[in-house]
């Protein structure tokens, strides 16, 4: 994706992930939320960044005078935007402790749809350059380029954004997932064990299988 989008990208990700962390615990939230934006997000953000540079700044300047420290930042900041997004969204989402929060919904959801939408609107701005790939000097010259839609970018993102698409889908359900219990912690509703039988109930049965 442009490197304009994947900060923001990254951000509406993990603000939708925050729907499923409120089981997990903040290791194992943490974790998994470093592990999708390290492994998956930012690898995918780094393929056009490092191969099709020109692309991925939507030929606004020659990627050949961009610092390479400039880059390894942007990609760092690719790599922790899932994370950023997600805590930010749980601590909206944290003001329901005491019930239903509109407020608290509604900056959550903004967490999701705002970035998400900047980068759409950017990249729609953006199409007629980003539909074309080539190097700057191609594309302002006027030959050499291809079309997006054929080209081994094009092939790319859409491998990319299944690779995003299934470790965000994985990442939902390692968050989802319960962690144990602290000795002395009180139960949640659903875990509550179910409540025992009336000892004469029991001794009915008893005297019933006796005779």
């Amino acid at each position: 994706m442009p490197a304009f989008a994947g900060p923001l990208v990254g951000l509406s990700i993990g603000a939708l992930l925050s729907r499923w962390g409120r089981a997990s615990q903040g290791f194992s939230r943490a974790a998994a939320l470093l592990l999708f934006g390290v492994i998956v997000f930012a690898p995918a953000c780094a393929y056009p960044l490092l191969f099709f540079p020109d692309w991925a700044f939507a030929y606004w300047v020659d990627a050949k005078h961009i610092p390479s420290a400039f880059t390894l930042a942007l990609l760092l900041i690719d790599a922790l935007a899932p994370a950023v997004g997600y805590f930010l969204a749980r601590r909206a989402l944290d003001r329901e402790v005491v019930g239903e929060n509109v407020p608290a919904h509604t900056a959550a959801l903004a967490l999701i749809v705002v970035p998400a939408g900047i980068a759409l609107v950017l990249s729609i701005a953006f199409f007629p350059s980003l539909a074309t790939v080539g190097t700057r000097a191609m594309v302002r010259g006027d030959f050499g380029a291809e079309p997006l839609w054929r080209s081994a970018l094009g092939f790319g993102l859409v491998w990319l954004l299944a690779c995003i698409g299934i470790g965000a889908w994985r990442t939902a359900l390692a968050l989802s997932e319960r962690g144990p219990k602290a000795p002395g912690a009180p139960l949640d509703a659903d875990q509550k064990p179910a409540p025992a039988l009336p000892k004469a109930y029991l001794g009915a049965r008893t005297k019933t299988a006796g005779k």
